[in-house]
């Protein structure tokens, strides 16, 4: 009787270690169809962000490329009329920067970024940058100052891809900054690397702002300034690149005392 108790009570367990078994594979089977279909969704989603973003920049070049022959081609224009075709400007360059960081984000994702590493003078470079940001740093008051304590060190990187590094941070100092403050650019060497720090006097950032700081699409407790937009694209753009080649970035700040990017590169 108990051998038969207990040759009942192992078949028992068998069918039922059966039965799990089937289910088990019957969810995974549901689970990969799931997975499938996400991925599926996902790249219909990025073949059509990056169709429309592509489709975009036309038409917003036209109206940029108009607004500028407006105003080279009519001097009698009454000063408030000028201000409005040059607020069209600014937000037609606004959405094509936009469009750029979508581009770039797409790209990056989908390991379609091609380096192309070189000897940059990065003192010589950033020089370069700030001259692009003099009229936006103009229209509110902020000084834009450079410390080159290592002129002519050179980084190893790709030219167009520390530019846009470079960029974008000071695009967000400036951003951040309030009306009549600074924005400080220092380039120093320590050690067999070459920094390159961007301190703004905004608002700085709490300790939960820094734990996103270069995550896509995050909510910051900070905001521009002056009604500036962000796209929450540029220092995830900014971590990326600065890891491809072989750099690294961070940001030490604390609340009500601004903030200070820095990015740090083998020497070249």
């Amino acid at each position: 009787i108990v051998i038969v108790v207990l040759y009942r009570k192992r078949n028992q367990q068998k069918l039922e270690i059966e039965r799990q078994r089937r289910s088990i594979e019957l969810k995974n089977e549901q689970l990969e169809k799931r997975n499938q279909q996400l991925v599926h969704l996902d790249e219909e989603k990025n073949n059509l962000i990056n169709i429309l973003a592509h489709d975009m920049r036309t038409p917003i070049g036209h109206v940029q490329g108009l607004a500028q022959v407006l105003l080279m081609t009519n001097n009698s224009l009454p000063e408030d009329q000028r201000l409005i075709i040059q607020n069209i400007t600014h937000a037609s360059e606004r959405l094509n920067k936009m469009i750029t960081n979508i581009l770039d984000t797409e790209s990056i994702e989908q390991n379609r970024v091609k380096l192309f590493m070189e000897k940059v003078v990065i003192g010589g470079l950033m020089n370069e940058i700030l001259g692009s940001f003099e009229k936006q740093a103009a229209m509110k008051n902020i000084r834009l100052v450079a410390n080159h304590t290592s002129n002519g060190v050179s980084i190893k990187g790709d030219p167009l891809f520390l530019t846009q590094v470079f960029e974008n941070l000071i695009s967000n100092a400036i951003k951040f900054s309030e009306k009549n403050k600074e924005v400080a650019i220092r380039v120093a060497e320590a050690g067999e690397y070459v920094r390159v720090m961007v301190r703004d006097s905004g608002p700085g950032f709490t300790q939960e702002d820094l734990q996103l700081l270069f995550k896509k699409f995050q909510r910051l407790s900070a905001r521009p300034t002056n009604g500036e937009q962000s796209t929450g694209l540029g220092l995830s753009i900014v971590k990326k690149y600065t890891e491809l080649m072989g750099g690294k970035v961070w940001c030490e700040s604390e609340e009500g005392k601004g903030a200070t990017f820095v990015v740090e590169f083998p020497k070249g």
